[in-house]
């Protein structure tokens, strides 16, 4: 897409033509009404993404992308009565230094107080608020005035002031790029030295024509970027119902009875069958999706929960947390909502974290999980024993579980060392008060032995494997009238 305009941008330049006229050039009007479709595809494709993250990047993006299209669109069909308007020469370097500093704003991330309340109300103030500043000042008797009947050395500043915006856009883009190496950041890299690389040719080519086209180049590259990242399966998934909840049990040892779910999420892909987690959560967390499928997945887990608890099953049900959202202080909000909407307590939802992200940065996560633990939610360190392997600093977080690590569970009756880890880990988690789950229990012989050592709750396959929400139902009933409890002395 980008290589055809470039083509034709470059064509036109040499198509002879009156030198200060635009309207003279036969592909201005088409070029002009491409980018002004372009700036609304790119703008659909930061509304989609802002939908899904809810993040005032994709907000000012969507933002900045409508108002470039309100401008272009109008300018395609716009005849001046002066060939030689200086205008002409004034809205081209002034809506990319706006489109600069809403790109800059977006990277920064500034707070938009309720934003997030009337988000399509804000968007559509901030779209035409772009278009109208900037098409009403480029129209004002005071614009003419200053750029004179020769713009060019006037406009050159414009010029300049639009390269300095893209070029801290570029930096700053570029450096959370390397900070988060997300994609969708590492394409606006590419689209931000696009932009910069037309305002530059703006700024220091002599001719005017063809530098004129190839300064908005950019602004298609972003467009197309942006059509297919929202274009992406994985960013639909949600929205297409392709992603399940399966459910594992949770046993209390010393009763046998069933207390709890940890929900695992599934991928239904159309083309790849039922896939795990461990296929597709890389790419989600990498691409910043992670927020809106935590949402989800709470969401989900939720509404399972109380659909259970009418029919007389009260279960309480664990998340994965991700650790990209333990310095995300909105992750508190975005709980509290989704349990308030169902009219749900705090303690029916359990949140997992993986042992090596807690302790990654225990200060940072700490505000997140004591808002958390505030709220009443119940918190849980997973996989535990994988990561620094010392309950030393699970006495500053407020955690009321500790799961032991699969590894270490599976060859606990043959493994002296693993009984040994089982035993010690299970003593020094109640000494600080904490609840000890066993995760990869197979055999009776290994739920028997950690019955013995005084572990509290398990789960694994000698339960179950997780399973789909209606089918736990039925196996809850089945395993409720079968179940035979053998108390070990502790």
């Amino acid at each position: 897409m980008v290589a055809v305009f470039a083509a034709l941008a470059v064509a036109s330049a040499f198509v002879p033509a009156a030198r200060h006229s635009y309207r003279s050039q036969p592909l201005h009007v088409p070029y002009i009404a491409v980018l002004g479709i372009a700036s609304a595809v790119a703008a659909w494709g930061a509304w989609r993404r802002f939908q899904l993250d809810q993040s005032s990047q994709s907000f000012l993006l969507a933002a900045a992308f409508a108002g470039l299209g309100l401008l272009y669109l109008p300018h395609a069909f716009y005849d001046p009565r002066v060939v030689n308007d200086p205008v002409h020469f004034f809205f081209g370097p002034a809506s990319r230094l706006a489109f600069g500093l809403f790109l800059i704003a977006a990277m920064v991330e500034l707070p938009i107080p309720r934003m997030l309340e009337r988000p399509g109300l804000v968007l559509a103030v901030l779209a035409v608020a772009l278009a109208g500043i900037i098409d009403v000042t480029a129209h004002s008797e005071w614009v003419r005035h200053f750029l004179g009947p020769e713009p060019y050395e006037r406009n050159e500043l414009f010029e300049k002031l639009a390269l300095a915006a893209q070029t801290a856009a570029f930096v700053l883009v570029g450096l959370k790029w390397l900070r988060t190496r997300r994609p969708f950041l590492a394409t606006l890299v590419a689209a931000s030295v696009a932009m910069w690389i037309g305002d530059f040719l703006m700024v220091a080519s002599d001719g005017w024509q063809g530098r004129w086209w190839l300064g908005h180049l950019g602004l298609l590259e972003a467009a197309a970027i942006l059509l297919l990242g929202s274009s992406n399966r994985l960013v639909h998934a949600i929205d297409r119902d392709e992603l399940t909840l399966y459910y594992q049990p949770k046993i209390e040892l010393g009763t046998g009875r069933l207390i709890g779910v940890e929900a695992l999420v599934r991928w239904q892909h159309p083309e790849r069958g039922l896939m795990a987690p461990a296929l597709f959560m890389p790419a989600v967390e990498s691409t910043g999706m992670i927020r809106p499928f935590t949402r989800w997945s709470i969401q989900e887990a939720l509404r399972q929960h109380l659909s259970w608890r009418d029919e007389g099953l009260d279960l309480s049900v664990a998340v994965n947390l991700s650790a990209r959202l333990l310095d995300d202080d909105a992750v508190v909000g975005m709980v509290r909502e989704e349990l308030d909407a169902l009219g749900l307590e705090p303690a029916v939802l359990e949140l997992e974290l993986t042992e090596t992200a807690v302790v990654a940065d225990v200060d940072r996560s700490l505000a997140v999980l004591d808002g958390l633990a505030a709220m009443g939610v119940r918190l849980a360190v997973d996989d535990y024993g994988t990561g620094y392997s010392s309950l030393g600093y699970l006495k500053r977080l407020p955690v009321s579980e500790i799961k032991i690590d699969k590894s270490f569970v599976s060859e606990l009756t043959a493994d002296d060392n693993d009984f040994v880890i089982v035993r010690s880990t299970i003593g020094l988690a109640h000494g600080l008060g904490k609840v000890v789950v066993a995760e990869g229990v197979e055999r009776e012989e290994t739920a028997r032995v950690l019955t013995g050592l005084g572990c509290d709750v398990a789960q694994g396959y000698y339960y179950s494997r997780p399973i789909p929400p209606a089918e736990l139902f039925a196996w809850a009933r089945r395993w409720e009238d079968q179940r035979v409890v053998e108390v070990v002395p502790r």
